[in-house]
């Protein structure tokens, strides 16, 4: 008897372990749409920033390119920048495809941000060709540590500044990346934070987010996340521990959806199979104790009908969790392939789990006979 419970445990973890093997085989493609990444101003040595604020206003989107554009970040971000001495000081910001002209204002003053082409490149001696790709070029404020741009993504300017505190405005638009994969589509908005090494000190980030209300923050990578009222956040960061801050957002899902996303079709599909483990045992065992010696059809027959239902229960799971989170428009990547290795796996395996659990009760009825 304990050898035939060793054999069902191992059977068991057999199992599990070829359902998480699918479900890393199912997401192997995860790719995303880019988004815009952002960064603080590189600045000077010379310079403390006291603090940092963004404020983010994520809107809805009706802008269509290759992708459709769902929402679109509208930054304004402000320095608090004191300086020892008037000084004139050349500033770069960085905005990885941005949506936007961006407006630049110093002390309350709109400046000109002149625009960085191939043809005028060489006035900008901190901006360096990349040799292994046509239009891509690294920045580098420290010999090997070599920052990979577009032109297009700088935001360069010179601003005068005064002796003591100054504000510096930086505004643009910009989208979140999301993946196109999955079940339910999550925005990243990525912010740079490896910039603030570059001054001589950098005072704490604040950060206020505003969504509409049918949105919510997921998860953040750095900083304490409050979250307001009327879909608004807040995150304050007093120590630079990461080199880019994270945002994750996504629209707002009910606690049943939450929980089918933390169930996943692999878990709905392995609630489904123990279920129906549960009462095919039943069905066998009490065939059997009426046929004690005769051929048990229920094995093959059950087996069978586990194997299908379970397959069709993996591929109808994803519609139902995005029905119930109101998602459309995801794509599911190896689905119907993951089926072709499911529905075999589990008719060979099951049908062989099954075998030796009958032939275990075969044997328990057995011996009470005798």
């Amino acid at each position: 008897m304990k050898h035939h419970s060793k054999i069902l445990t191992k059977s068991f973890l057999f199992f599990f372990i070829l359902m998480t093997c699918i479900r890393i085989y199912g997401n192997m493609a995860k790719p995303y749409s880019d988004g815009t990444t952002s960064s603080p101003i590189f600045g000077s040595k010379d310079c403390k920033v006291l603090s940092e604020k963004m404020d983010l206003t994520i809107v809805t989107s009706e802008m269509y390119d290759d992708y459709s554009e769902f929402y679109r970040v509208k930054y304004k971000v402000s320095y608090q920048i004191y300086s020892e001495k008037k000084a004139k000081l050349p500033l770069l910001f960085i905005a990885q495809n941005m949506a936007s002209e961006s407006t630049v204002s110093v002390n309350g003053k709109k400046i000109n941000t002149p625009k960085i082409t191939n043809q005028n490149i060489s006035q900008f001696s901190f901006i360096h060709k990349n040799q292994n790709s046509e239009d891509s070029y690294d920045i580098r404020f420290e010999q090997n540590s070599p920052k990979y741009v577009n032109l297009n993504e700088l935001i360069y300017f010179e601003t005068d500044l005064e002796k003591g505190e100054n504000n510096i405005v930086v505004e643009y638009e910009g989208v979140p990346e999301y993946n196109i994969y999955g079940l339910l589509r999550e925005f990243k908005i990525t912010y740079a934070l490896y910039p603030s090494n570059y001054w001589k000190s950098f005072g704490p980030i604040d950060v206020d987010l505003h969504l509409p209300s049918n949105l919510e923050i997921i998860k953040n990578n750095i900083g304490k996340l409050q979250e307001k009222q009327n879909g608004n956040y807040k995150i304050q960061i007093n120590s630079v521990t990461q080199e880019q801050l994270e945002i994750t957002f996504s629209k707002k899902v009910s606690v049943f959806g939450k929980v089918l996303l933390f169930l996943d079709p692999i878990g709905i599909m392995t609630i489904g199979f123990l279920i129906m483990f549960y009462f095919h045992i039943k069905w066998m065992r009490s065939r059997r104790r009426k046929h004690p010696k005769k051929f048990n059809y229920t094995i093959l027959l059950g087996s069978l009908i586990i194997a299908i239902l379970t397959s069709l229960i993996f591929i109808f799971s994803y519609d139902f969790i995005q029905w119930v989170v109101d998602e459309q428009g995801m794509k599911q990547g190896y689905v119907l392939l993951a089926v072709f290795v499911i529905f075999p796996c589990i008719l060979i395996f099951y049908s062989v789990l099954a075998w030796i659990t009958d032939l275990w009760y075969k044997n328990r009825i057995s011996q009470n006979i005798h």
